[in-house]
C-alpha cells in the first residue's frame, strides 16, 4: 500500500516537472521569437526608411530643378513678352511666337534633360498648350481636364505630385506665369517621368526597384494608339498593377524570385494604401520588400508604387541562430531536469523537488503567483510575500487574489484571467496595509496534475514611477529658475510705474497740487500694473503648485498662461511670438504638465534662435480642431534640427547644447508627458514656409490632444 502510494506521487511529480519544462521551454521559446521578431523588424524598418529617404531626396532634388528652372525662365522678359502677345494673336502670329520661343527655350530643355526632366511647355489661360519644347510639332490640344492646368489657371499658385497624362504618368510642376503688370499670362510644366525614378534607385542608388502603376492608367485610346501599354508587363506584386520593361536584368534579385507565400500578405496591405515591409524567404535566402505608395496629386488616392527588393543576410543569421539558441536551451532543460528528478528519492526526494522549485521562483526579480480555478493562492516566491507585506509564506497562501487589487481594478482582472495568456499591463494593487502600488502584470494559464493552475508575474514598478516623477520635477525645478529671472524683468516696468506714480502722488500732496481726477487716474495706473502683478503671481504659483489632477481646460488660456510665465524670456530675446488660436478647445487632461512641455519646446527654440544670432526671431503658435482631436503647432524660424539629429531629440540625455546648460531630458519628458501621460502624440519635422512675403524655416513641433 506504501509502496503504491510512493508510486503515484512519483508518477504525479515526474507530470508535473513534464509541464513545468514543457511551460519554461514555451516561456523561452516565445522569449527568443520575441526577440527575434524585434530583431528582424527593425532590420525591415531600416529598409523601408532607406527606401523612403531616396525617393524623398529625389522629389526634392526634382522640386529644386523645378523651381529653379521656373525662376529662371519667368525671369527672361523676351519669354513673358511672346506669352502676353500669344493671348490675342492669330494663328500666323502664334506660330511664329511659338517658333521664337522654342529658339529660347530649347538649350535650357536640353540641359534640363540631364537632370531627369521629361516633359516641359507652356499652356495659355483658354487651357491650350502654346507649346511643348519636348514635342515642338505637338500644340493647340485641350488641356482642361488636366488637373494641374485646372488649379493653376484657378487659384494662380504652383501645384506638385503626382498625376496621370494622356501618354504617360508622371511627377508634375505647374507654375503659373505673370506679365510685368502682373497679369495672368498662362502656366509653364515641368514633368519627370516615373521611369526615371526606376532608373536612379537601379543605377546611382544600386537598390533593385520596380514602379508599378495602376492598370486603369492603361485602359484610354491613346495609350493603344501609341502602343504604350506594349512597355509595361502585369506585375508579379499584385494584377492590378503593371511594371515597366525598361530594366529586364536576369541578375535582378526580383527576377529569381517567387511571391507565392507572401501573395496574399501583399494583397491585403496595397489595399489599406499604406507604407510597409515584409520579407520573403525563397532558396533559404530572405529577401526584403518595401513598398511605398505614390498619391495622385487630385484626389491624394493610391496610383502607383515604388517597390524595392534587397537581399538580407541579417535576418537569414537571426532566424538560424535563434533556432540553434533554442536548441542548445531545450536540451540543456532536459538534461537539468531529468538530474534534478534522477536526485529526488521518496520524501527527501519530495522536498528537494520543492525546494528547487521554491529557490527557482525566488531567484526572479519579480512576484510570481500561482492561483488556481478559484483564484485561491496555492503558491508564490518571496519576492511575493515581500512585495505585498505579508508576514510570510503561510499567511499568503490560500488567500484569493482578488483581496490584494482595487476595486477599480476587479473588472479588468476578471477580463485577463478569462485569457489563457494576458500580455503585461499596468495597474495598482494593494499591499496588506492598504496601499496601493505600481506594478506590471501578466499572467498565463498552465495544466498541473490535470488541474488549471494561473501563473501570474508581477514587477514592482514603484521606484520607476518616483524616478520618474523625480525627473519632471528636475526639469520644472530648471524651467521654475529661468521663469525667477523671467518674472523679475517682467516686474521691472509695473513696480516702476508704481514707484513712480505713489511718489508723484506725495510730491502733488506737498505742493497742494494734487486734484481728484489725477489721484483717480494715477490710483487706476497703480491697480492696473498691480493686477499684472498678481496675475503673473497666480500663473507662477499655479505651475508650482503642479498639482497633478485631471481637469477639462480651455486651452487658449493654457497657452495664455504659458506665455506669461515666458513673457520675460521673450522680451529679454526680443521674439516675435504669432498667435493663431481657435477659440472654443477644451482637452480633458493635465494642464500643468501641458504648459511644462509647451516650456521645453520654447525654451529649445528661443536657445537655437539666440545661439544662431536670428535677427527676426519668429516663434509661430497655433491650434485647431481636427478629426476630434487638438492639435497645436509650434514652430520657429532657426533653420531646422540637423537631419542626423532629428530622430533623436525625444531620446533621454540626448543634447547638442554644453552639459552646463542642457541634460537632454527636455524633449525627452515633454514625449512621456504627452504621449504616456495624456494619450496623445508629439512629433518634429523640419518646414519652409512664408510669412509676409519672405520665406523662412525651422523646426515644427506638432502635439495632438485627445478632447
Amino acid at each position: 500500500m506504501e509502496g503504491s502510494v510512493i508510486l503515484t506521487k512519483k508518477v504525479g511529480y515526474v507530470v508535473f516537472f513534464i509541464v513545468l519544462f514543457i511551460f519554461v521551454n514555451v516561456v523561452v521559446y516565445n522569449i527568443l521569437e520575441i526577440n527575434k521578431q524585434n530583431k528582424i523588424d527593425i532590420s525591415l524598418n531600416s529598409h523601408l526608411s532607406k527606401l523612403e529617404i531616396q525617393y524623398k531626396t529625389l522629389m526634392y532634388h526634382w522640386r529644386v530643378t523645378a523651381n529653379a528652372a521656373y525662376k529662371s525662365t519667368s525671369s527672361i522678359n523676351k519669354v513673358i513678352d511672346i506669352l502676353s502677345k500669344a493671348q490675342t494673336s492669330s494663328i500666323e502670329e502664334k506660330a511664329i511666337l511659338r517658333k521664337q520661343l522654342y529658339t529660347i527655350m530649347k538649350n535650357k530643355y536640353n540641359a534640363l534633360k540631364t537632370k531627369g526632366v521629361y516633359q516641359f511647355g507652356f499652356a495659355l489661360p483658354d487651357k491650350t498648350v502654346f507649346l511643348r519644347i519636348h514635342r515642338p510639332k505637338k500644340f493647340g490640344d485641350d488641356v482642361s481636364k488636366h488637373y494641374r492646368i485646372e488649379y493653376v489657371n484657378k487659384f494662380k499658385k504652383s501645384l506638385h505630385g503626382y498625376e496621370k497624362g494622356k501618354i504617360t504618368p508622371a511627377f508634375r510642376n505647374a507654375y503659373p506665369l505673370f506679365d510685368k503688370n502682373n497679369n495672368y499670362i498662362g502656366s509653364m510644366e515641368i514633368s519627370f517621368s516615373s521611369d526615371t525614378i526606376q532608373k536612379y534607385f537601379s543605377n546611382v542608388s544600386k537598390i533593385d526597384t520596380h514602379f508599378l502603376i495602376h492598370k486603369d492608367v492603361f485602359n484610354t485610346k491613346i495609350w493603344k494608339k501609341y502602343n504604350m501599354d506594349e512597355r509595361y508587363i502585369k506585375s508579379k506584386e499584385h494584377s492590378a498593377y503593371m511594371v515597366s520593361l525598361m530594366d529586364n536584368n536576369k541578375n535582378n534579385i526580383s527576377n529569381n524570385i517567387k511571391l507565392s507565400s507572401i501573395k496574399e500578405c501583399i494583397y491585403k496591405k496595397i489595399e489599406k494604401g499604406e507604407k510597409f515591409r515584409l520579407h520573403n524567404i525563397y532558396n533559404n535566402k530572405t529577401t526584403v520588400l518595401s513598398f511605398f505608395p505614390i498619391r495622385n496629386i487630385k484626389d491624394k488616392k493610391n496610383v502607383a508604387w515604388i517597390v524595392s527588393y534587397e537581399n538580407n543576410d541579417f535576418i537569414d543569421l537571426t532566424i538560424k541562430s535563434n533556432t540553434n539558441i533554442f536548441i542548445i536551451i531545450f536540451f540543456i532543460l532536459l538534461v537539468l531536469f531529468y538530474f534534478i528528478y534522477r536526485n529526488l528519492n521518496q520524501k527527501m526526494e519530495l522536498e528537494q523537488k520543492n525546494k528547487n522549485f521554491e529557490y527557482l521562483l525566488d531567484s526572479t526579480m519579480e512576484a510570481i503567483v500561482l492561483s488556481d480555478k478559484n483564484n485561491k493562492i496555492i503558491q508564490c516566491n518571496q519576492i511575493s510575500v515581500d512585495l505585498f507585506k505579508e508576514k510570510n509564506k503561510s499567511s499568503f497562501l490560500g488567500r484569493n487574489i482578488t483581496d490584494f487589487v482595487p476595486n477599480y481594478e476587479i473588472s479588468e482582472l476578471q477580463k485577463s484571467l478569462q485569457l489563457v495568456y494576458s500580455k503585461p499591463r499596468n495597474c495598482n494593487l494593494l499591499k496588506k496595509d492598504g496601499t496601493e502600488f505600481p506594478v506590471l502584470a501578466s499572467g498565463r494559464d498552465i495544466v498541473v496534475n490535470g488541474e488549471k493552475v494561473r501563473v501570474s508575474i508581477i514587477l514592482d514598478l514603484t521606484q520607476i514611477k518616483q524616478q520618474e516623477l523625480q525627473l519632471i520635477k528636475s526639469e520644472k525645478m530648471a524651467a521654475m529658475g529661468e521663469m525667477i529671472g523671467n518674472i523679475a524683468h517682467q516686474w521691472r516696468q509695473p513696480l516702476s510705474v508704481i514707484s513712480t506714480a505713489s511718489t508723484g502722488i506725495i510730491m502733488q500732496k506737498e505742493y497742494g497740487i494734487l486734484d481728484e481726477d489725477k489721484l483717480i487716474k494715477t490710483c487706476n495706473a497703480i491697480n492696473d500694473n498691480a493686477q499684472y502683478l498678481s496675475k503673473t503671481i497666480d500663473d507662477f504659483k499655479n505651475f508650482i503648485k503642479g498639482e497633478r489632477t485631471k481637469t477639462i481646460f480651455n486651452l487658449k488660456n493654457d497657452i495664455g498662461s504659458f506665455l506669461n510665465l515666458v513673457e520675460g524670456s521673450i522680451k529679454t530675446h526680443n521674439i516675435n511670438i504669432i498667435l493663431d488660436l481657435q477659440e472654443d478647445i477644451k482637452i480633458d487632461g493635465y494642464k500643468n504638465e501641458l504648459i511644462q512641455c509647451l516650456i521645453n519646446i520654447f525654451n529649445n527654440a528661443k536657445d537655437v534662435l539666440v545661439e544662431k544670432k536670428i535677427k527676426d526671431k519668429f516663434i509661430f503658435i497655433s491650434t485647431y480642431k481636427k478629426e476630434g482631436k487638438a492639435i497645436i503647432k509650434i514652430k520657429d524660424n532657426a533653420d531646422g534640427i540637423p537631419k542626423d539629429i532629428l530622430p533623436k531629440i525625444f531620446e533621454p540625455y540626448f543634447t547638442t547644447k554644453h552639459k552646463s546648460k542642457g541634460t537632454g531630458l527636455g524633449l525627452h519628458m515633454t514625449y512621456n508627458l504627452i504621449v504616456d501621460g495624456m494619450g496623445g502624440t508629439v512629433e518634429a519635422i523640419n518646414q519652409t514656409y512664408d510669412y509676409k512675403g519672405k520665406q523662412y524655416s525651422g523646426a515644427e513641433f506638432s502635439i495632438t490632444l485627445p478632447i
